[in-house]
């Protein structure tokens, strides 16, 4: 370690002891690193840098409040070169009782038959994510025997300062890592369960250049119910960007797709709003041609409906019908039968479907409340827990008010009950 780094730390040290009248928690300068301590409790060590002969760094370690910190590194290539893979990593001393990469990994993602990635390893390899997949930069975050830390990154404002970040529990440790340049390894998670090659971008230095990142670290004491998460996510937000959102009157953005993604009966039903409202004939017939394309072939014999057209062209027999898609199909094919109506195109199809599908849900409701989340064609269920299945509420309504039917208001009742005890049960987990 160079003369001037040595100093620098000391310096850090020095002023980091100042601190402690404000605070409990203080650096300390050690062989290994940067060593954050809560009086006399050593909670984890940012580590120096491993040796590299050709680029040197300095820290500075700024306090925005009493638990978070600014890490501002400065690296200095003493020589050029071509291929540089740099790294923060915040070394905490305690095995993690619950890890996650926000949007990424929660605690390993070990539920369900998804191919996301599982653990935080690889054939032996730790995961590394870019920082674009997670919605703070390079955010990790976890909590062990006493303490939870989270680490993430500056948003890069150039494409050449894109970064990625990795989090590696272990037996004794948890480590928290922001690398540079970004990269995915050892596998790519490029689509729903699909993966491509991993991949690094390249990074180079010329002698003298220098690279600057920087890190923020967040430290709590751990509370129930991982409730320390809200500070770290309350700090992450008051240090993010915050543009002015543009507002627009509903008139202009009365086409927004409203529904899940691709649900093409919500498409069908604008282009039949806008024939009556601006009287053009190629918007009545498209939005005739698409729900009708859906009416003829989608349909089961059971009233469950297809919701994914490749599963229809594919002739895919396993496919799994969601609860999602079934609860907004029915909400817009209800709509769809009286805007049709007004268009002066009865399209009595269309509300049969939906009570169709509103008519098999609520016969294979358990006695819980709970409707269940996924089909087979034949109507088995095979995801049968989980609050997805709350979608099909308002569509029970729905089929009350027009049938007057009560047994579809009492299901919907039944239901609202089962999966807002859910919500509760998941809101007080977070």
């Amino acid at each position: 370690m160079n003369n001037r780094r040595t100093l620098f730390l000391l310096l850090i040290c020095v002023l980091g002891y100042g601190c402690q009248s404000k605070t409990e928690y203080h650096w300390v300068n050690t062989s290994k690193g940067m060593e954050l301590k809560y009086r006399d409790h050593k909670i984890g060590t940012f580590l120096h840098e491993a040796e590299n002969k050709d680029i040197s760094f300095t820290d500075n370690i700024e306090m925005i409040d009493s638990s978070f910190f600014q890490i501002t590194r400065v690296y200095t290539a003493t020589e050029t070169i071509d291929s540089v893979h740099l790294s923060i990593a915040f070394e905490v001393n305690s095995c993690s009782h619950y890890t996650i990469i926000p949007s990424v990994n929660y605690n390993g993602n070990n539920w369900g038959r998804g191919k996301e990635p599982k653990g935080f390893q690889h054939d032996d390899q730790w995961w590394t994510v870019s920082f674009s997949a997670t919605p703070i930069p390079g955010a990790t975050y976890f909590e062990g025997d006493a303490y939870a830390v989270a680490m993430w990154g500056e948003n890069p404002s150039r494409p050449e300062d894109a970064f990625s970040c990795s989090i590696q529990p272990e037996e004794d440790k948890t480590t928290h890592y922001l690398i540079y340049p970004e990269e995915e390894m050892p596998l790519f998670y490029s689509a729903r369960d699909r993966y491509s090659d991993g991949f690094r971008r390249k990074m180079s230095l010329g002698k003298g250049a220098t690279k600057t990142v920087i890190a923020y670290l967040h430290v709590s004491e751990l509370k129930p119910q991982h409730r320390a998460l809200h500070s770290f996510l309350r700090k992450a937000w008051q240090m993010a960007e915050h543009d002015s959102p543009t507002v627009f009157e509903p008139e202009k953005i009365w086409k927004y797709e409203r529904g899940w993604c691709g649900q093409n009966a919500s498409f069908g039903n604008s282009f039949l709003i806008d024939y009556l409202r601006t009287g053009d004939e190629s918007s009545l017939k498209m939005g005739l041609t698409c729900l009708d394309t859906w009416a003829d072939h989608a349909v089961l014999p059971n009233g469950l409906f297809i919701t994914n057209f490749d599963y229809i062209l594919e002739n895919e027999k396993d496919a799994t019908l969601d609860a999602c898609n079934l609860g907004t199909a029915t909400l817009n094919f209800f709509e769809a039968a009286e805007l049709a109506r007004q268009c002066k195109n009865e399209r009595p199809a269309y509300e049969k479907i939906a009570l169709n599908i509103c008519r098999f849900v609520k016969d294979d409701q358990q006695a819980s409340g709970v409707y269940g989340r996924g089909w087979k064609y034949d109507g088995e269920c095979v995801y049968r827990e989980g609050t997805v299945g709350c979608f099909l509420v308002p569509p029970m309504v729905e089929a009350f008010q027009r049938t007057k039917d009560k047994s579809y208001w009492e299901s919907a009742i039944r239901a609202y009950n089962h999966y807002i005890k859910q919500l509760k049960i998941i809101v007080n987990l977070i």
